[in-house]
């Protein structure tokens, strides 16, 4: 019996695993671009409402803090 299909079913395992891994990377970046565009639009519209940039920094700060926060005490539930 030869070692063909052992063969042939590591490498079948090993391009699924790269094809996941590729498309989670993908996930991540796209994530990260959503959640810069989000932040940015956040500071544009919150700007005018506090008049300081430091002010708006902050504030939109607390926010982002006080989610991550959030989602790491859910994540460990």
């Amino acid at each position: 019996m030869s070692p063909a299909p052992f063969t042939d079913q590591a490498n079948a395992q090993a391009t699924e695993h790269t094809r996941v891994s590729d498309h989670a990377e993908r996930g991540w970046v796209a994530g990260f671009v959503f959640a810069l565009a989000l932040l940015t639009a956040a500071f544009i519209v919150a700007l005018p409402v506090f008049g300081s940039v430091w002010v708006t920094a902050a504030v939109i700060g607390f926010f982002v803090i006080l989610a991550g926060t959030t989602v790491v005490l859910l994540a460990k539930l």
